[in-house]
C-alpha cells in the first residue's frame, strides 16, 4: 500500500508535522515518502517564500437570549458596527435560545482574493505541482468551500 501524507492546516497539521519531525521528517525538505495531500495554509507550507496570502478569520461570542433574531443570521456591514453576524442557534435547530455573535479575528478562515492575491497563489501552485504536491480543502486552494465541496474535493482525489 502506498504511504500519504495528509499535511493540514490549524492544530491537526502541528501534530502531523511533528511526528514526521520525531521520525526524522522534514516536511519542508520533502524527506516523505509517499503522496503529500496539503490541506494547510498553501503559503505557510512553503515558508512564504512568494509572500503571505490575506485571509480573514472569525471568531463567535455566544450567550442565552430571551429575544430571537428575525433570521437565521444577521449580517452587518457597518464598519462602525464592531461585529460582523449574529447566528441565532435556535432557528438552525439547535436546543436553547442561544445567539452567536460573530467578530473579525486574525485567524485563516476565509481567503481575501483579489487580482494580487490571485498572482501570488498562483506561483505557489505551480511551485506545489512542480513538487508532486496535491492541494485540497479551503487553505491549501486558496478557495471559499463549503463542507459539501471539501467532502467531494477530498473524494476526488487520487490517492
Amino acid at each position: 500500500m502506498n504511504q500519504i501524507n495528509i499535511i493540514g492546516g490549524g492544530l491537526a497539521g502541528c501534530v502531523i508535522a511533528r511526528r514526521l519531525a520525531d521520525k526524522g521528517k522534514n516536511v519542508k525538505d520533502f524527506d516523505l515518502t509517499g503522496k503529500i495531500v496539503l490541506t494547510g495554509a498553501i503559503d505557510e507550507y512553503f515558508d512564504n517564500c512568494y509572500g503571505k496570502l490575506p485571509y480573514r478569520g472569525m471568531k463567535a461570542v455566544h450567550f442565552e437570549s430571551e429575544v430571537p433574531l428575525e433570521g437565521d443570521f444577521v449580517t452587518f456591514s457597518d464598519e462602525l458596527i464592531p461585529f460582523q453576524r449574529l447566528v441565532d442557534y435556535h432557528r438552525l435547530g439547535y436546543e436553547g435560545n442561544w445567539i452567536g455573535l460573530e467578530v473579525a479575528c486574525n485567524e485563516k478562515h476565509y481567503p481575501i482574493r483579489d487580482k494580487e492575491s490571485e498572482k501570488i497563489y498562483n506561483k505557489y501552485k505551480q511551485l506545489a505541482e512542480r513538487k508532486g504536491v496535491t492541494l485540497a480543502g479551503r487553505l491549501g486552494t486558496y478557495h471559499y468551500l463549503d463542507m459539501d465541496e471539501v467532502i467531494e474535493q477530498a473524494l476526488e482525489i487520487k490517492l
